[in-house]
């Protein structure tokens, strides 16, 4: 896996559905970076997102917006452009997508899920959302928000 260098310029971010909240921006966030609640969360407040413990996402910012102002973020059941955070491994339509730890904020990745193994799962994905179709390395795409947060089970 090779991770992009900077978040790539995304016009139209919005593709469909009209579930859009606004927050207040704690972190410069470029319009189609995931956001989300901070690990120390406050109220209507989000940061772009990435593999920080304690995170959740909520959607993805439509608008840009300055620390202290005001963004505007599509949330569950649209459907918007995001950005792959790997320069090299396609995401495949029908894949989840995660939070990513590139230090490229507001990226996703395909969901790598671990095999579970028969010791207490630890794993944690904050699944974003599915893709609709396939995003070539170092592009963006359209993707379903749909986020989750899922544990890998313990079947000990």
């Amino acid at each position: 896996m090779t991770d992009i260098t900077a978040f790539p310029a995304i016009q139209d971010v919005l593709v469909s559905g009209d579930n859009v909240r606004e927050f207040t921006a704690t972190e410069a966030i470029t319009k189609g970076m995931v956001v989300g609640f901070a690990a120390t969360g406050v109220s209507d407040a989000v940061v772009p997102m990435d593999a920080t413990a304690g995170e959740t996402a909520v959607g993805v910012a439509i608008t840009t917006a300055a620390i202290t102002k005001i963004v505007k973020v599509a949330c569950i059941g649209c459907v918007v452009k995001m950005a792959n955070a790997d320069d090299t491994t396609a995401i495949d339509a029908g894949d989840y997508v995660e939070q990513n730890d590139n230090a490229v904020q507001g990226t996703v990745s395909a969901v790598a899920v671990a095999a579970i193994t028969g010791a207490v799962g630890t794993g944690h994905y904050g699944v974003v959302g599915i893709a609709e179709a396939d995003i070539a390395g170092g592009s963006y795409g359209n993707v379903r928000i749909e986020p989750l947060y899922t544990f890998q089970a313990n079947n000990a």
